[in-house]
Parts: structure tokens; C-alpha cells; sequence
């Protein structure tokens, strides 16, 4: 096989790959990568009592920059390890563990314990470890992958005997591997949808089930002359489950429940025709008074 690489490849730094924060529609100042050196075996078990060799991540097996350039088999599972210690002072009320993308099926383990499974090799995917991850002590992450090229899921042009239209193969970790901490009620999802009188803009709010909370929204617009335009927006949770829709009209202020699902839904007007910059805050009102910005 020709190996074809660009200049750029020299210049990977094998410690700390693809260090860009990832998710650049919905920033955090929590930020600790997992990329980097992982332990990698190739095999025909579910289980693995020695690893081949250094991987790293998140290139695909098959890749140069990988450090393996191996296929993975229909046959084969895809087993990575990686050794960690969590950031002095990182952790607020949850932690978070992202997957950009895993192809094709795989599970994952913390600490010897089952976080879940995922199918498709596209799509991100992500774990709350608050409860298994250990605070000061190292913490044992694995990754259980398999890749048939199953039909049932997208594949795009990857064939095992690439040749004419057929690509390499690209399997198991192939996205930044990453993790936040956020507070007990947060943000989970942030949704535009643009038409010819402004935007809207839906919040998806994941936190405390069993103790809810009244909270609001502060959205914050910097346009590019500098400007700063804020809007706020507040309701009361009506379940305990914060299973409800709230959408308020950018110059009303009353909100009106009209469905009963897991985000909350608010209409800003078009103040902002260019491309701008925007901050979503959920703000939470404490039991002893007062507003905590979360």
C-alpha cells in the first residue's frame, strides 16, 4: 500500500491530537480531552488479557496517523483502554463523557463497569459518569468496538477490498473522546431554526429530576459592531420531570405551556440579520432567595 501524507502529519502531536474544543455550536469552559495514546488490541474474542500496542486516538486503526494502519475484520472486536486521572478541581455537580463518533457498533466501560452501547458509526453520543467516575484516584476506560459494515447503518463508500469507488474502511474511535463538567441543571441541547421573521430558538434542559426548580433563560446576542442585546425569558417547571414546552414572543413577557415534551421553545425576533455570536445562560432560583448563573 502508498502511503500518502501531507506535510501536516510531522506536525501531530501524539500526546494531545486535535486539541480544538469540539462541539463549536454549544461552548463550555469545561473542556478535558481524552485524545492521545490509548492501548489497542485486535482480536476474535469479546474479551482481551493483552493489548498489541499503542493507538492514537482518535484516528482509525486503518490510518497512518494511528500508528497501527491494520483493517478490522467483520469478524474482529476492536478493544482500547486508556488510563486517566480527572483535572485538580475539575469536577462542579456531573461529569459528562462525549463520544464525537465510534464506527460501527460498540460498548463502553468505566472502571469496570457498563456506561452502555451505541450503533452507527456517525453520529456522537454521550454518558453522565458522575456516579462511576472515582474524583482522585485513576480511573480504567474501555472500548469494546465491532465493524461489519452492516447494511442497516450508513457506510458511505468503505469496503473492506477498497479499490475504484471503495474507500478504505474506518473503524472504531475516529471523533475526540472528551469530558465536561456541568452543573446539577444545565443545558443539554441548544436547536436554531431560522425563517424570513427571525429564528427560534429551542433549549433543551436535562437536571434534578426529583427536586425541581423554577428556573429562566438569559440569552445574550453580540452582533458585529459589538453591540450586546439580551434577552431574558422565565418560567416554572410544571413536573418534577421538566417535561414542558414554554415559548415566548421576543416583545411579550408571558410565557404559554402549549405542549408537553423535554425542551422549552422561545421565539426571538431578527434583530441580528448577519451572523453573530450568542450565549444561552439558565439561571436557577435558590431555596434561600437569590439567583445562582449557571
Amino acid at each position: 500500500m502508498i502511503e500518502l501524507k501531507t506535510r501536516w502529519k510531522e506536525q501531530v502531536d501524539t500526546k494531545n491530537p486535535l486539541p480544538e474544543y469540539p462541539r463549536p455550536n454549544m461552548v463550555r469552559d469545561s473542556f478535558f480531552s481524552l485524545n492521545g495514546e490509548w492501548e489497542y488490541c485486535i482480536n476474535r474474542q469479546e474479551e482481551v488479557t493483552e493489548y498489541d500496542g499503542t493507538i492514537i486516538v482518535p484516528f482509525s486503526p486503518e490510518t497512518a496517523l494511528s500508528g497501527v494502519q491494520k483493517i478490522v475484520m467483520p469478524e474482529d472486536y476492536l478493544h482500547y483502554k486508556k488510563v486517566f486521572r480527572l483535572p485538580e478541581g475539575f469536577q462542579k455537580d456531573r461529569v459528562l463523557l462525549h463520544f464525537g463518533a465510534v464506527d460501527q457498533e460498540c460498548s463502553v466501560y468505566l472502571n469496570g463497569q457498563l456506561l452502555g452501547e451505541h450503533v452507527g458509526g456517525y453520529l456522537a453520543f454521550s454518558f453522565d459518569i458522575t456516579e462511576k467516575v472515582k474524583k482522585r484516584h485513576e480511573n480504567i476506560l474501555k472500548v469494546k468496538v465491532t465493524d461489519t459494515l452492516d447494511k442497516a447503518y450508513p457506510y458511505g463508500k468503505q469496503r473492506k477490498n477498497r479499490g475504484g469507488m471503495w474507500y478504505t474502511p474506518v473503524s472504531g474511535i475516529w471523533q475526540t473522546i472528551w469530558m465536561e463538567a456541568v452543573p446539577e441543571n444545565y443545558i443539554e441541547n441548544i436547536r436554531l431554526t431560522p425563517d424570513l421573521n427571525g429564528v427560534d430558538i429551542e433549549i433543551t434542559m436535562a437536571g434534578e429530576k426529583d427536586n425541581p426548580v423554577k428556573t429562566g433563560f438569559r440569552i445574550q446576542l453580540t452582533l458585529e459592531n459589538g453591540k450586546i442585546v439580551e434577552r431574558e425569558f422565565s418560567g416554572n417547571t410544571m413536573t418534577k420531570d421538566f417535561h414542558d414546552i414554554m415559548r415566548a414572543i421576543s416583545n411579550a413577557d408571558s410565557v404559554e405551556i402549549i405542549a408537553d415534551y423535554n425542551y422549552y421553545s422561545y421565539g426571538l425576533s431578527a434583530i441580528c440579520p448577519d451572523v453573530c455570536d450568542f450565549a444561552v445562560y439558565l439561571d436557577k432560583e435558590m431555596k434561600e432567595g437569590g439567583i445562582e448563573s449557571l
